[in-house]
């Protein structure tokens, strides 16, 4: 209970801090009219949070981080906006000045549900973010981002926002890494999510303060609807995979803050703002590169060919900074390793492949969202109202279309899903809680919207992986303790048959022991037995297969002993690698029947749930 409340307060000192330094520029440096409304403490609260972590990285990197093309993009940004646009701030028709206290309260209240609800975030969802602590401690390190850890020299493309803010708020407070993602990053960017929803709710819906509040909490749930019958019917069996909010993907956090960003300045007509702010997406997040690009300048196009405007040079300039110097910084910076490459036949090959990823989306995203949309039914006139009020409304099926046809040309490797789900559905959910905004503020609709909003809720709060399903828990006491004093980077062994899938193939993704991080920042594990990673020729991701082999310390310290004629044997490797390194321990799974010349050098071992420590004489 007390590491929980350090943590906690550690959220709440996080928040305050992004709060005064994101003010402090806001009013003494860009010198902006400011007022107490829920816009401007969002606005705020991203200034600060943005200004701290593009600080982190650069400083960390010497300037070596794709963040910083985020300083003249902001250059370029401020120009056109004091070109273009007006007051940064509009007044809106309630403001948070009214009885502070009450919305004191509400923020660390709300702020403790956030830290609470990631506390509680199921072990069984989080090897992905364990490894994602783990960068986050490694890229602080080395000053280097480095996707792949001990492989690459270089640089690669990757969502380093968040990495790089945990790593600064980690270093500054002294938090173990791994619970400081869960807890206090995301739960940071949850209360930045939630002030937006609030601000969009302030701006559409004036004089319903309080109700703002609970239904922009209401609006963190939202997503589609899934029901697990749904999967007995031939091509729903997939669906799952879409079926996640912010709570079941928190590294789309970062995603949501932007696109709500972007939207609330096109709800208030200045498009400009708006426009810039969706175009720096790819810059935080590589995989929306595809869809926000294509889907700005298609949006461009249309503004000018049908409704007869003029070139909208924002996204001219904006999409074209973006492009150039995203291709010339990792030229520039470019990695040093093997990376997977496209070929002429996997971009134009296999097009019944790419019909049915496209056919079949569309119906399963149609069928995940048709309760929540069900809505438009009672009176089309809420989207006609909607479609003309904001020019927003028309990037929603552009980038949904930019979306599903850059996962549908590139569907080599499984992680390429992502180039859709990263965007696609952080983007329909907000414009359905839009939707809803309108549908209660037709009082007789009201209860309408209340009611669909309740249903998502529950929804989420009835499935395993959301925060019914506590398992957040410590590594043994007497594992712990004995591997203290110890170094953090071991080695792993593990049989042919435990390669099963395309991602137990990942291992520096999905390494052994990955819980330890929950009690040292620099735990990691090197697995000596990728050599026995089965990889099928025939199949879809041969090539992605053989990369995640190739992009493996194990395999590249083999790779080198072969180059200098060095190499004897895949055994004799294992023990000069383990001695080289000066690694203490090994994990294996408690099954495991150790090779001869691996117990030769074991002292003695424990258990812990299904792993077995063997440690080094």
């Amino acid at each position: 209970m007390l590491l929980f409340f350090h943590y906690y307060l550690s959220a709440l000192l996080a928040i305050v801090i992004a709060l005064l330094l994101g003010s402090f520029l806001l009013n003494y440096v860009v010198k902006l009219k400011s007022t107490n409304t829920y816009y401007d403490i969002f606005i705020k609260m991203c200034i600060g949070v943005a200004t701290f972590t593009i600080v982190v990285s650069c400083f960390a990197t010497k300037g070596k981080t794709v963040l910083v093309l985020l300083l003249p993009y902001s250059f370029l940004g401020y120009f056109l906006y004091k070109q273009q646009e007006s007051n940064l701030v509009q007044e809106v028709a309630f403001s948070t000045t009214s009885k502070n206290s009450k919305y004191v309260f509400t923020w660390v209240f709300a702020t403790l549900i956030f830290s609470l609800r990631y506390s509680m975030y199921s072990i069984n969802n989080t090897a992905d973010y364990y490894y994602y602590a783990r960068l986050s401690y490694k890229i602080l390190a080395t000053g280097c981002e480095n996707t792949l850890i001990h492989v690459t020299n270089g640089v690669a493309p990757y969502h380093y926002f968040e990495l790089w803010l945990n790593a600064g708020i980690s270093s500054v407070l002294g938090n173990n890494y791994y619970l400081n993602l869960m807890v206090v990053t995301f739960s940071l960017l949850t209360l930045l999510v939630w002030l937006g929803l609030c601000a969009i709710v302030e701006i559409l819906l004036p004089h319903k303060a309080i109700k703002a509040i609970l239904f922009s909490f209401l609006g963190l749930f939202i997503t589609g609807v899934f029901i697990k019958y749904y999967t007995y019917f031939p091509y729903l069996d997939t669906l799952p995979v879409f079926d996640f909010n912010i709570w079941a993907q928190p590294k789309t956090l970062i995603i949501y803050v932007v696109l709500i960003a972007s939207i609330i300045h096109f709800i208030k007509y200045k498009y400009t703002t708006g426009i810039l702010l969706f175009a720096l997406l790819p810059l935080v997040y590589i995989t929306t590169a595809p869809s926000v690009l294509s889907g700005l300048v298609i949006y461009m196009l249309v503004d000018k060919y049908v409704y007869k405007e003029k070139l909208n040079t924002t996204i001219l300039y904006s999409v074209t900074y973006v492009v150039i110097s995203v291709i010339l910084f990792y030229i520039i910076f470019a990695e040093r390793t093997n990376a997977a490459t496209l070929n002429v036949v996997e971009l134009f090959g296999s097009i019944k492949t790419k019909i049915n990823i496209v056919v079949v989306t569309l119906f399963q995203m149609f069928i995940y969202y048709a309760p929540l949309l069900l809505v438009l039914i009672v009176d089309f006139n809420w989207l006609k109202k909607i479609i003309t009020g904001h020019k927003f409304v028309l990037l929603v099926p552009i980038v949904f279309v930019a979306a599903l046809l850059s996962w549908a040309l590139f569907p080599a490797s499984p992680d390429n899903i992502q180039l859709f789900t990263n965007i696609a559905p952080p983007f329909i959910n907000i414009f359905i809680f839009i939707i809803l905004i309108y549908c209660f503020n037709e009082t007789k609709k009201m209860k309408i919207a209340y009611t669909l909003l309740l249903i998502v809720f529950m929804s989420a709060l009835a499935k395993d992986k959301y925060i019914l399903n506590v398992d957040f828990n410590n590594s043994s006491t007497t594992l712990i303790n004995r591997i203290k004093n110890k170094n953090h980077t071991s080695v792993s062994l593990q049989s042919r048959n435990d390669f099963k899938t395309i991602f137990n193939k990942n291992t520096n993704v999905y390494f052994a022991g990955n819980y330890l991080t929950n009690s040292y920042s620099n735990a990691y594990s090197i697995n000596l037995s990728v050599h026995e990673i089965p990889i099928n020729s025939n199949g879809i991701h041969a090539k992605t297969e053989i990369k995640l082999v190739e992009n493996t310390p194990f395999y590249s310290y083999v790779a080198n002993q072969k180059k200098n004629s060095t190499f004897k044997t895949i055994q004799r490797s294992q023990l000069d690698f383990i001695t080289q390194n000066n690694v203490e321990y090994i994990i294996c799974d408690k099954n495991y029947l150790l090779p001869t010349h691996i117990q030769a050098i074991i002292n003695d071992s424990i258990m812990y749930n299904n792993d077995k420590f063997l440690f080094i004489k």
